[in-house]
């Protein structure tokens, strides 16, 4: 089977984030309270659409900091759903977006 040639294939991009919590939080929590948000604000149907995904073997625990991949079309509103984050876990806490790029090497090398 032939692979998708590149016009056709999902374009997507890479947000590096850092959260701000009152304290150290684990990925499960970080990706519960992304998917409830992403639901809240964006509905079922676009939360598909922009097809987000935690790299979870790029998340450092000890800096609270990771890579989300997304839909490019729909960038602009997760970003927001993002934004609309005022709560991780049991605790207080918000996450920020730092960057916006590509690939996962220019996000790495930003560090």
């Amino acid at each position: 089977m032939k692979p998708l040639p590149p016009s056709i294939r999902e374009k997507k991009r890479y947000l590096k984030f850092k959260v701000h919590a009152e304290r150290d939080v684990e990925f499960g929590e970080i990706a519960d309270a992304i998917w409830n948000s992403s639901l809240n604000y964006l509905g079922s149907k676009k939360t598909g659409e922009a097809n987000h995904w935690l790299i979870k073997n790029q998340f450092d625990k000890d800096r609270q900091t990771g890579i989300i991949k997304v839909e490019r079309s729909l960038l602009d509103d997760f970003r927001s759903s993002i934004a609309l984050i005022d709560e991780i876990g049991d605790k207080n806490g918000f996450i920020e977006i730092q960057r916006v790029s590509g690939s996962i090497k220019k996000l790495k090398n930003d560090s």
